[in-house]
Formats: C-alpha cells, structure tokens, sequence
C-alpha cells in the first residue's frame, strides 16, 4: 500500500520498522495507561481516537489532500493507539472474567483475532484491488478502501460502548500516582529479573 502511494522503498522500511519496535515494547509503556483512568473508558477512548485517525488517513491519501509525511505520521499514531487498545483489552478480559469463563471464550477470542487480521489485511488490499480493476486510481482505491474501514470500526466502537453500558458499574481503585507509579516499577523490575524475560521479548520480536 504504501509503495502504490508513491514511497520510496527506504522510507517504507523506515517506518514499518518504527512502527514495530513501538508494537514490540509496549509491555515496557502501555503500563502507564493505568495513569489516564478507568479501563472501559480508555478502550473506547483509544477506539474513538482509531477511527479519527482512519478517517484522516483517508483523507490525506486520497488525490485530492496527497501528502506522504501526514501518511507516515497517522500510521504511527496508528500503531500507539492500537499497541494501547491491545494492552487495554487483554487486561479487561483477564481482569472482568474467571479462569473458567477465559477458558470457555479462549476459541472465540482467538476467531476474532484471526478474523480481524484477514480482514484488515488480505480483506482489505483485496477490496483496494478491485477498486483498481474499476478503473480507480490507486490513491482514490485506499482511501475508499480506509474509509469503509473507518465507518466498520465506527460500528465496532458503538458496540462496545453499548456493550459496556449493560455490564455493572466498573470498580475502580484510587491509587495515588505515587503508588501507581511503584506498582508500576516493582512490576517492571519483576520482568527485568525474570529469567524468562529474554524468551518472552524473542516471542515478541518474531511474533
């Protein structure tokens, strides 16, 4: 996508490879999240800021705004923000479910997973593929192709707020920023001194 935008191999390579070392070393960020406020309340925050961005990215890609600094730069907020909905969403589910409930929706969860990654990947270069054989442009192709993508993440995010409406209340500890911040730093050092630490980051990494 971005080599039929018009970037030069070395920029791609430059940015792919930022945008997965962000990914990468979230576990040593997105800790910091807990700073910010409830859980639910950050998810959609960071889904809401998603579809924004999504809806950027299709403007700045399109003919009519074309700019490939803005590109680069909504692909990285992109990746934080998801990087962050990433963290958020596997905390809530540990934390609002029992062991037996997690291993019951364990299959459903790892469906979903898989089903978003055909359908932000293949799904998507596929329908910005046809769009080509329609004699689109191929800037007009992805940008239609991310907007759709970004009316798709806007139901998802009214879902899950509707969702969230029907659950009980959310139970929140008022933890000042100095124990969060050892909470956080106790944790941290727990990792680091974890002699499965290495094994763990190599997963990462090659993940």
């Amino acid at each position: 996508a971005l080599k039929n935008a018009g970037i030069a191999n070395q920029r791609i390579t430059q940015t792919v490879s930022l945008l997965g070392l962000m990914v990468a070393l979230k576990i040593f960020w997105a800790p910091a999240l807990t700073f910010l406020g409830r859980t639910r309340r950050l998810i959609l925050i960071s889904q809401v800021a998603m579809t924004m961005l999504l809806v950027v990215l299709a403007f700045v890609i399109s003919p009519i705004c074309f700019s490939i600094t803005a590109i680069i730069f909504c692909l990285i907020l992109l990746s934080l923000c998801s990087a962050a909905h990433d963290f958020l969403i596997d905390g809530y589910y540990v934390s609002s479910l029992g062991s037996e409930q997690r291993a019951r929706h364990s299959g459903l969860l790892s469906f979903a997973s898989k089903l978003g990654q055909v359908l932000a990947g293949p799904g998507l270069i596929g329908f910005a593929g046809y769009l080509l054989t329609e004699n689109q442009s191929v800037n007009t192709a992805w940008s239609i192709a991310i907007g759709l993508t970004a009316l798709a993440t806007l139901l998802i995010v009214l879902l899950m707020y509707l969702g969230f409406k029907n659950e009980s209340p959310e139970t929140h500890t008022l933890s000042s920023p100095r124990e969060k911040l050892s909470e956080i730093s106790s944790s941290l050092s727990s990792l680091l001194r974890d002699s499965r630490t290495p094994v763990i980051l190599g997963l990462i990494f090659f993940y």
